[in-house]
């Protein structure tokens, strides 16, 4: 094991069930470039040499579409947060299902503060029967919740996971 490896081992410990990268790919000219994506693959390497089932989240704002495939060619498992203000969820969904897991899908931006409860509801339930179908989604609202979001679309909120949540 590399020196990377030694450092990586005493930050992941076998019981631990995931890990977290975070590049805002969207903001400041950060992407996913080349001396990034080598950066990320010897980590998630050297943690799924410790603990091969490790799980991989991504944390990026905005439309990362295209740096989709990278992030899965790198280990990523896991996408945080698909925010349906810009990217399609049910089209990522399509496109990368097979291949990466999806956290979010409820707009914090549209639906949760300036949408009826009717409407979080409905949502809630188009992305269960859409970006749920075969598993692969952690449904929650893509970011914390503000002041403004209504507390009748929170219980409406949980109140249609409780309803539609088996898939």
């Amino acid at each position: 094991m590399g020196s990377i490896g030694k450092k990586q081992s005493l930050c992941c410990p076998k019981h631990i069930r995931g890990c977290y990268g975070k590049n805002d790919t969207k903001r400041k000219g950060f992407g996913c470039n080349e001396p990034a994506a080598t950066g990320y693959k010897r980590i998630i390497t050297a943690a799924k040499e410790i603990k091969p089932d490790i799980l991989v989240f991504f944390h990026s704002d905005g439309n990362c579409e295209e740096i989709i495939p990278d992030l899965i060619d790198v280990g990523i498992g896991i996408l945080n947060p698909v925010q349906p203000e810009c990217m399609d969820p049910a089209e990522i969904k399509l496109n990368y299902g097979h291949k990466l897991a999806f956290w979010g899908t409820i707009g914090t931006q549209t639906t949760m503060p300036f949408g009826t409860p009717e409407d979080v509801k409905q949502t809630v339930k188009e992305r269960i029967e859409t970006v749920g179908v075969g598993g692969g989604l952690l449904l929650s609202p893509t970011h914390l919740l503000q002041v403004e979001v209504p507390w009748d679309n929170i219980i409406a909120f949980f109140d249609a996971v409780d309803e539609y949540g088996a898939y």
